[in-house]
C-alpha cells in the first residue's frame, strides 16, 4: 500500500494473462490446510457450531489472500516476485517479518503434515507398538519431511510454477472432486445437479489448469 500511495499502480498491471489459467491451480492451493478440518471439529465444544465457524475462516482468509495478494500485483506488477517478502526493501523490519514467517510454517507444517502421516503410518506400521516401531516411525517422519525440503529447495526457482502444479494435481481434486465424489457414494439418491456440476467444473478446472502450466514449462 506504501509503494501505491508513493508511486502509483505499476504500469505492468494488467487485468488479464495470457497464462491466468494456471492461476487456477495456485488459488486452489489455499485448500492446504484443509486436512485439519475434521480434527478442529471433533475438538470443538459445541461441533454443531463447526459450519458457521469454517465459513466464516474460509470467508476471512480468502479476503485477506485476496487483498494482499492484489496490493502487491498493483505496487510491482508482472515484475512482482512470487515471494512477496522478497520486494521489502532490506532493513531490520525485513528481516522481522522473514523471521516470523519462517516460524509461523514451523508451527503449521506440524499441523498440516499430520493427517499425511497418520494416514500412511496406518498402512506401513502395522505391527503391535514396541520401541523399534517407534523409531521406525520417527525415521520416516524424518524422511517424508527431507524429501519435502529437498524438494522445495530444487524447485524454488520457480515456486509459483511447482505450487501451481501441486494445487492442480492435489488441491483441486481435493477440494472439488473427492467431496462430491464422497456424496455420490454415499448419497446416490441426493446426488443432486450441483454435485455433477461441481466434478465437471473440478475435472475441467484440473485439465485445463495442467495444460497452462505444461505449456508455460515447455
Amino acid at each position: 500500500c506504501l509503494q501505491i500511495g508513493d508511486v502509483g499502480i505499476a504500469p505492468t498491471a494488467t487485468a488479464y494473462s495470457s497464462n491466468w489459467m494456471s492461476f487456477i491451480g495456485t488459488a486452489v492451493y489455499s485448500f492446504e490446510g484443509i486436512g485439519v478440518a475434521i480434527p478442529i471439529r471433533e475438538a470443538m465444544a459445541k461441533p454443531s457450531d463447526f459450519n458457521v465457524v469454517m465459513s466464516g475462516s474460509v470467508a476471512m482468509v480468502a479476503a485477506i489472500i485476496a487483498c494482499v495478494g492484489l496490493s502487491g500485483y498493483l505496487a510491482w506488477g508482472s515484475a512482482v516476485d512470487p515471494v512477496a517478502l522478497n520486494e521489502l526493501t532490506d532493513g531490520g523490519g525485513k528481516t522481522a517479518l522473514i523471521v516470523c514467517y519462517a516460524i509461523s510454517v514451523g508451527c503449521v507444517y506440524p499441523l498440516t503434515i499430520y493427517p499425511t502421516y497418520n494416514i500412511l503410518e496406518q498402512r506401513i506400521f502395522t505391527q503391535p507398538y514396541s520401541l523399534q516401531r517407534k523409531w521406525l516411525k520417527n525415521i520416516f517422519r524424518l524422511a517424508v519431511t527431507t524429501a519435502a525440503v529437498s524438494l522445495a529447495y530444487v524447485a524454488g526457482g520457480r515456486v509459483e510454477m511447482f505450487v501451481s502444479i501441486v494445487g492442480c494435481i492435489f488441491a483441486i481434486p481435493l477440494a472439488l472432486l473427492v467431496p462430491p465424489l464422497l456424496h455420490v457414494r454415499m448419497f446416490p439418491r441426493r446426488a443432486v445437479v450441483r454435485t455433477r456440476v461441481l466434478l465437471c467444473f473440478g475435472s475441467a478446472a484440473t485439465l485445463v489448469s495442467m495444460w497452462q502450466n505444461v505449456k508455460s514449462l515447455a
